[in-house]
């Protein structure tokens, strides 16, 4: 799964929106290490699991 930093996209954007030689052209702004479908869904799991935990630790 990609998922590219948004300050990166604008960053990239930003420079080639001024590159006269970048006009008409097409580019794809992607991680060249993406995350794997294991990694992200790990990561998810991960983060949902410690906010239901805090929200468990609220009620008591």
């Amino acid at each position: 799964m990609n998922l590219v930093p948004i300050d990166y996209i604008i960053q990239a954007t930003a420079y080639l929106a001024l590159y006269k030689e970048s006009a008409g052209k097409t580019y794809h702004l992607t991680d060249l290490n993406p995350c794997t479908d294991t990694e992200v869904y790990e990561l998810f799991v991960g983060e949902l699991y410690k906010k239901y935990q805090k929200v468990m630790y609220q009620c008591y």
